[in-house]
């Protein structure tokens, strides 16, 4: 069958259903996430079936997944693409604070099914956190948007979806080494409890807790970078906003130079970009020393700013 052919039977098919054809309309959304724990009640039931019996989809034009909302902001059956979330969706379910949110203000609120089981636990719950944006959201949009179908929430591995050319996910669960693909040493905190202690990087086969790491989801698809051993971050030193400033460890705060948002590139690697800074976590140099003190730069796609997460 030709591109065109599918085409048409996917026309025929949202036809089929009383789906008629609109102008395209972007909107700028509270895009928040819900799964399977935190549904009314748990579980995939949803309260305006379309082409789903229960919560679920893939995010293709042809099966979009499932949001909730107001119906009187968008009506059941109504498609929406989400591009941040490289997703489609479609109206399938009520959402109580969309509905308030509405009704009282008319903002606009849209609730995406995140996925998940009964054993899922915080996990699911971090993942819809990290992904929590305001967003452009074009509704009755074209059939030929970028799509990934990675899910939201792999319910097997526990892993979210990271939004990134490579798609993949952070357990928020997992313990870590963050491994430089330029050195191949790994992000290492040194042993210290102290606030403001270097980061640097150490022999990666190594077993010491010193560079054993988890992330804490924070919001907006950020994340803490904590120490296993400290129980402290990996932050910018003094909040700078200069390439070459180092990064040191210390408690979380308010000043966002210890949030951290992961890309995934192609090769399965992330890159890190600091919340307040918009620098690039980095080794510099692409040093092979042990000593060396991690810094943050302006991204440039080098091996330097590229980290393969090892799970422990």
């Amino acid at each position: 069958m030709n591109k065109l052919s599918k085409l048409l039977v996917v026309s025929a098919f949202f036809a089929c259903l009383g789906f008629t054809a609109q102008a395209s309309t972007t909107y700028s959304m509270y895009c928040t996430l819900y799964g399977w724990l935190d549904n009314s009640p748990p579980g995939n039931a949803i309260a305006y079936p379309q082409i789903h019996s229960g919560a679920g989809g893939t995010g293709t034009f042809s099966d979009p997944v499932t949001f909730a909302t107001d119906q009187a902001e968008l009506a059941p059956g109504t498609v929406v693409y989400v591009s941040y979330m490289k997703k489609y969706f479609i109206m399938e379910d009520d959402c109580a604070q969309c509905d308030s949110d509405w009704s009282g203000s008319h903002t606009r609120h849209i609730d995406m099914w995140a996925g998940g089981n009964g054993s899922s636990g915080q996990a699911l719950l971090d993942c819809e956190d990290s992904l929590t944006e305001q967003a452009n959201v074009i509704v009755s949009p074209p059939s030929n948007e970028s799509v990934d179908t990675t899910p939201i929430f792999n319910s097997s591995t526990k892993q979210c979806w990271v939004p990134g050319s490579g798609g993949g996910g952070i357990d928020t669960g997992a313990i870590y080494h963050l491994q430089n693909e330029a050195s191949g040493l790994s992000l290492n905190q040194q042993g210290s409890t102290t606030n403001g202690s270097k980061i640097t990087q150490w022999t990666s086969s190594s077993t010491s807790v010193n560079l054993q790491w988890k992330f804490i989801a924070t919001d907006s698809g950020y994340y803490q970078i904590n120490s296993v051993k400290s129980g402290k971050d990996a932050v910018v030193q003094g909040a700078s906003t200069s390439n070459g400033a180092g990064i040191v460890q210390w408690s979380f705060g308010s000043a966002q130079n210890d949030q951290w948002k992961p890309t995934q590139n192609s090769d399965g690697s992330f890159t890190f970009v600091n919340r307040h800074s918009g620098l690039v976590l980095e080794d510099p140099g692409s040093s092979t020393s042990t000593s060396t003190q991690m810094d943050q730069w302006g991204s440039n796609s080098g091996a330097n700013q590229k980290w393969q997460l090892v799970v422990q």
